[in-house]
């Protein structure tokens, strides 16, 4: 049980982080003295967050379905059980 209950709070984790690297990519860095800091950026967050980012949300929500339903199945076994 543990296990799962631990999933809601892995998901949540990167959801934040993925949420933080789309607003990180669409920063348009430059220091105090005007200097591009675009390599910086692209470092950071790769040269693809945005989509990196869509796919994650995508294997989120993937694992959120499979893990319902998991729970759903145990519980109905469970109560048939019973």
């Amino acid at each position: 049980m543990a296990k799962l209950a631990a999933a809601p709070i892995s998901k949540s984790l990167g959801t934040l982080r993925n949420q933080s690297a789309l607003r990180a990519a669409e920063w348009q860095p430059q220091d105090s003295r005007g200097k591009d800091l675009t390599n910086a950026r692209k470092a950071l967050l790769g040269d693809k967050p945005i989509e990196t980012a869509i796919e994650q949300y995508r294997e989120a929500k993937t694992s959120t379905q499979k893990n319902i339903q998991k729970s759903f199945s145990t519980t109905q076994t469970n109560a048939i059980a019973t």
